[in-house]
C-alpha cells in the first residue's frame, strides 16, 4: 500500500523523535477478569481439587470458558489432562478371558488366517434366548454368548479396528440429521476394501494368543 502525504508526514515526525517508524509497543486493552486475584482464586481451587473440571469451575466462578483456559494454561502454566476410558479388568475377569480364549475360542473354533466365527458382545439383547436360538438356526458355528469373554473389545475385530475406520470415513464431515449419518455409514462401510477387512480378521488368532500369554490381562 502506498502512503499519502499525511502518512509520510507522520512517518517523518516519528523517525525524528524515535529514530524509527515502527509502532511503539502498546499495553493493549486492560485486563478485566484475568487479574491477579482471579488467577490466585483459580489456583486455590485447583489445589483443593485437582480433578475439578475446567468447564464446571468456569461456570461456578462466573469466568468465561476461554478466559478460564488462558488462566490455567498461560498464567498458571498448567495443562489439562484427558481422562482415558476403558474396560477395567479384575482378577476374576482376567481369569475368564484367559480360560475362554484358550479353552473355548482357540480349541472350539477353527482359528486360522482369514476365518472368524460370527461373534457378539455380552449385551442383554445379544444374550437373549430368542437371539441365541435365531443364531443357532441361521449361523451354524457361531460364537455363543457363554463362549465369549465379556469386557473384551480388544478381541473383537469390530471394536479393535473396524469401528475406528468407519468412524473416520463417515464422521469426517458434520451431519445435519440422523438420516444423513445413517446413509453415510452405509456408504462408508461399503467402501472399506475387502483386503483391509481380511487383514483385520487375520489379527484375531494372534490377539487370542497374546491374551492367553498375558493371563487374560491387558496386552496392548
Amino acid at each position: 500500500m502506498e502512503w499519502g502525504i499525511k502518512e509520510n508526514r507522520i512517518a517523518v515526525i516519528a523517525f525524528k523523535e524515535f529514530n524509527t517508524i515502527d509502532d511503539k509497543p502498546r499495553s493493549g486493552r486492560p485486563r478485566e477478569i484475568r487479574k491477579n486475584a482471579a488467577v490466585k482464586a483459580v489456583a486455590q481451587r485447583i489445589r483443593r481439587n485437582p480433578l475439578r473440571k475446567q468447564k464446571i469451575m468456569a461456570r461456578e466462578m462466573k469466568i468465561p470458558p476461554r478466559t478460564m483456559s488462558r488462566i490455567i494454561k498461560e498464567d498458571l502454566g498448567f495443562g489439562a489432562y484427558q481422562r482415558s476410558t476403558g474396560q477395567r479388568l479384575t482378577d476374576a475377569l482376567c481369569q475368564i478371558r484367559a480360560t475362554r480364549a484358550l479353552g473355548k475360542l482357540l480349541k472350539k473354533f477353527r482359528v486360522e488366517r482369514g476365518h472368524h466365527p460370527a461373534s457378539q458382545d455380552s449385551a442383554p439383547a445379544h444374550k437373549a434366548k430368542t437371539t441365541q436360538r435365531w443364531l443357532e438356526v441361521n449361523l451354524p458355528g457361531f460364537m455363543a454368548a457363554q463362549d465369549w469373554p465379556s469386557g473384551s473389545p480388544d478381541l473383537n475385530p469390530l471394536d479393535y479396528r473396524l469401528w475406528s475406520i468407519l468412524e473416520e470415513k463417515a464422521c469426517s464431515k458434520p451431519h445435519r440429521n440422523i438420516e444423513s449419518l445413517k446413509a453415510d455409514l452405509v456408504k462408508s462401510a461399503a467402501l472399506i476394501p475387502l483386503e483391509v477387512v481380511r487383514a483385520i480378521i487375520d489379527e484375531w488368532p494372534d490377539r487370542l494368543k497374546k491374551c492367553i500369554n498375558a493371563n487374560g490381562g491387558y496386552f496392548e
